[in-house]
C-alpha cells in the first residue's frame, strides 16, 4: 500500500503565519480532501507596545494575508530501483476567502486579494548508499492563478546528505527558492535566497 511520505507546503511565506486545516479527510493512502485556513499578520506597527507614546502615523504600516478555502491532495511514493525511490505530491487549493489587506494602499497591481486558486507540486528523489547514508534531491513548484495578473509561480530546489543513526539523523544541505511575493513589507516584491543549512532530527520526538 503507498505510503503517505510528504508534507505539502504551500505558499510558504502564508503558511509559515498561521494556517490550520478545518477539517481533514485522508480518503486512503494517496487521496485527502479538506478545508484549510492560512493566514499571516506580522505586519503591524499601527498598535505600539507603549500605548501612551505618540505614533508617526507616516510611519505606519500593515499587511494581512489570508487565504481559505478546499482542498484536494494526491500523495505516492514509487520504488525506482532497490535502492531509490521517488515522493510525489500534487494538490490543488481553491480559494474563494482571499484577502490582502495593506497599508499604506499601493498601486502594485499584485494582489492577494485576486487569488482564485493554486496548484502545488513536490517531487523528492531518495538514493539510499547504505544503511546510514542517503542522498536527495527535492523540488517544489506553486502556481497562483490571479484574476488580474495571470498565473504566479513560486518554487524552491534542494540538494542534500543525510546520515542515520540508531534514534536520529543528520542532514546537510543547499536550496534555492524563488517566492513572487514574500509578505515582508507591505509593498509586494519577489525575492530569491540561497539556502546552505544542517538539520538534526530525532526518531524518537518526531
Amino acid at each position: 500500500m503507498p505510503r503517505r511520505i510528504m508534507t505539502s507546503r504551500l505558499t510558504p511565506q502564508v503558511h509559515d503565519g498561521k494556517s490550520r486545516s478545518i477539517i481533514h479527510i485522508v480518503l486512503n493512502a494517496q487521496y485527502t480532501i479538506g478545508y484549510a485556513h492560512r493566514c499571516k499578520h506580522e505586519i503591524d506597527n499601527f498598535d505600539p507596545a507603549d500605548s501612551v507614546q505618540n505614533i508617526d502615523v507616516s510611519q505606519l504600516t500593515k499587511r494581512v494575508v489570508i487565504l481559505s478555502g478546499p482542498y484536494f491532495e494526491f500523495q505516492n511514493v514509487m520504488q525506482v530501483t532497490s535502492e531509490s525511490e521517488l515522493n510525489v505530491l500534487a494538490r490543488f487549493d481553491y480559494t474563494p476567502i482571499n484577502i490582502d489587506y495593506r497599508y499604506p494602499l499601493t498601486t502594485n497591481d499584485l494582489s492577494w486579494n485576486d487569488i482564485d486558486a493554486e496548484l502545488s507540486l513536490a517531487t523528492r528523489y531518495k538514493y539510499k548508499i547504505n544503511s546510514t547514508i542517503d542522498l536527495q534531491a527535492k523540488l517544489w513548484l506553486n502556481t497562483s492563478f490571479l484574476r488580474s495578473i495571470g498565473a504566479r509561480s513560486n518554487y524552491r530546489v534542494e540538494a542534500a546528505g543525510t546520515l542515520h543513526g540508531k534514534s536520529n539523523a543528520a542532514t546537510i544541505f543547499i536550496a534555492r527558492e524563488y517566492m513572487y511575493d514574500d509578505l515582508s513589507s507591505p509593498t509586494p516584491h519577489a525575492s530569491q535566497v540561497v539556502y546552505v543549512g544542517f538539520r538534526l532530527m530525532s526518531v524518537n520526538f518526531w
